[in-house]
């Protein structure tokens, strides 16, 4: 596994890095151990996903023992965290004011308070967007004005009705969030009734007449209706960009949408593409501004069913200068493999893949199944290339394990062994059985639904 400094610093974007590299500078010196570590992993930060301690400590620092070097990289990786807060909190005008609110009020200085507590409330009454944070933070900033030795409670005597209206307006407007979510979750992964029963019932309170009634509203009853009041209130703006809410109402979105297609609610594909370009021009399916490769091919392959191939092609150009990798063109030759692959036009879709450069490209084990399904779908011409392609697929999987999940790499043996199945005239169906769960499952039950009735 890689090490915790090394997972929290591949996180970072480019002008993180520098930011970061300055946070440092205040806490010790540019000749320090610490430091000139921090410098070569800044020089190193592209090829940082497969980093190797016991080669790096070799190669570069064989000066200090291998527990200097372990102290050194958690004394680093503990900076990281205090300087993530105080960014976190630098650019949150909101928080870090409460927080400064409390400090204040804790030693005493009430002027000090009050003047940061107006600057505050004033941040909180220009706001005309929903933001359950900011109802939160108002509620903050109430207690801890109240509960301290701050005689502002003393000429206004309203502050405890403040407080409390202000809570119970949070809570309740998180309860009626919760719902949903709980409601959502044990559809996923099911939990013992009673239990589920008591949690809906504890979250039971007021109408709030809030978003977050609708979003249960088609959550539960699958309501066209209200999906379309949550669609447009997200989409004309009434929510606060940095709210946590924002992200939440669009990922569920995103979801029952799918959910209301397939189940034929929902007539038209035009609101799943206006929600998915949403998501995409709002940086929401993004990390640190990059979409990741495995969920720019879920993508494709979610909307290339409901949409024509040409179509699909100019989504992939549209978007492939967005995904987390240097080769642009290679990103784009993967995405129409995968949608060509999708039309069974195995071919066209075995063409553009030899084209692509995995070494260029982060998750490329996708790739790698891509072409072991096109040697099977192609098995007459291609039979010694797929069992190649196995062995190979079996490598890759070996030499990074270490640096994966057990259920990463559960799923992906669990695929090359039902191929290897699937391969087997001899096969016996139960044995399928344990060879779930796996990558590509879809694919894996079709082959095997196939297998079954020519049987």
């Amino acid at each position: 596994m890689l090490p915790k400094l090394i997972i929290g610093l591949n996180s970072l974007k480019k002008e993180d890095w520098s930011a970061y590299r300055k946070y440092l500078l205040m806490q010790t010196r540019e000749d320090s151990e610490a430091f000139k570590c921090f410098s070569l992993l800044q020089k190193q930060r592209a090829k940082l996903t497969e980093f190797d301690t016991a080669k790096w400590h070799t190669k570069y620092v064989p000066q200090l023992s291998e527990k200097a070097l372990l102290n050194t990289f958690s004394k680093l990786y503990l900076w990281l965290e205090e300087w993530i807060v105080f960014s976190t909190l630098q650019k949150d005008k909101v928080r870090s004011g409460v927080e400064l609110v409390k400090h204040w009020n804790r030693v005493g200085e009430f002027k000090l308070a009050d003047s940061k507590a107006k600057q505050v409330q004033a941040i909180l009454d220009d706001n005309d967007k929903y933001s359950p944070e900011l109802d939160y933070e108002q509620y903050r900033l109430y207690y801890y004005q109240f509960y301290s030795d701050n005689p502002v409670k003393n000429n206004d005597p309203d502050l405890i009705f403040k407080m409390i209206d202000s809570y119970l307006l949070s809570v309740e407007k998180e309860k009626s969030l919760y719902k949903s979510q709980v409601y959502f979750w044990n559809k996923l992964k099911p939990v013992e009734p009673k239990k589920y029963k008591s949690y809906i019932k504890a979250l039971k309170g007021l109408e709030t007449n809030t978003i977050n009634d609708e979003l249960f509203n088609m959550m539960v009853n699958n309501d066209l209706d209200s999906f379309y009041k949550c669609k447009d209130y997200l989409l004309k703006g009434n929510i606060l960009r940095e709210d946590d809410l924002y992200v939440k109402l669009t990922m569920y979105l995103l979801s029952y949408c799918r959910t209301l297609w397939h189940k034929k609610i929902l007539q038209s594909t035009k609101p799943m593409i206006e929600m998915y370009e949403f998501a995409l021009e709002n940086n929401i399916l993004m990390n640190s501004g990059k979409l990741p490769f495995q969920r720019y091919l879920t993508i494709i392959n979610t909307l290339g069913i409901f949409k024509s191939a040409k179509w699909t092609d100019e989504f992939i150009e549209k978007w492939a200068p967005k995904v987390d990798s240097e080769d642009k063109d290679g990103i784009i030759n993967a995405g129409k493999a995968f949608n060509y692959f999708h039309r069974k036009m195995f071919n066209e879709s075995y063409e553009l893949l030899q084209k692509v450069n995995t070494k260029l490209i982060n998750s490329r084990e996708v790739l790698h199944r891509l072409s072991i399904m096109i040697y099977y779908e192609t098995i007459d011409e291609n039979l010694y290339l797929l069992n190649d392609a196995l062995d190979k697929y079996y490598s890759y999987i070996r030499r990074r394990k270490q640096f994966r999940s057990r259920n990463a790499t559960l799923r992906s043996t669990n695929f090359r062994l039902t191929v290897i199945l699937l391969l087997d005239k001899e096969r016996e169906s139960e044995k399928y059985e344990n060879l779930l769960p796996a990558n590509s499952t879809k694919w894996l039950l079709e082959k095997r639904k196939e297998l079954d009735q020519q049987n």
